[in-house]
């Protein structure tokens, strides 16, 4: 009797584990597949990208054929890599903007001289004249 319990009781708790990596499968699956779309949106085409579309639909397959610990791996490699696909993306941003700021400081810097250049030309002229 004792057996048969511990025996009910531990395929209760393997169903219940089961149940839960399937609902973990599912949201890092709805997860990644609305990562895709916003890269998609943000015209992302990296090979990171690329690669973590792939690991997508690896991860859907792997989970219709009932393989959900593989596809569970899939489905966060592919969260992953979008993840780092949209901070390589960030990052060449912000480098262009640092790129764009940089040049237009130095264009100030050559006008600010420019300006000094000027004042101290009218300056000395004023000197002169008295």
């Amino acid at each position: 009797m004792k057996r048969k319990l511990l025996i009910c009781g531990l395929f209760a708790v393997l169903a219940a584990g089961c149940a839960g990596n399937k609902d973990l499968l599912a949201t890092s699956i709805i997860e990644a597949d609305g990562m895709n779309r916003a890269a998609k949106a943000e015209g992302i085409h990296s090979s990171t990208a690329v690669q973590a579309e792939k690991d997508l639909a690896l991860a859907k397959q792997l989970s219709e054929n009932g393989k959900t610990d593989e596809a569970y791996d899939a489905a966060e490699r592919s969260r992953l890599g979008y993840r780092l696909a949209f901070a390589e993306k960030e990052a060449k941003d912000a480098a262009l903007a640092d790129s764009s700021a940089s040049k237009e400081l130095l264009g100030d810097m050559e006008s600010q001289k420019l300006y000094e250049s000027i004042l101290d030309n009218e300056s000395k002229g004023k000197e002169t004249v008295k």
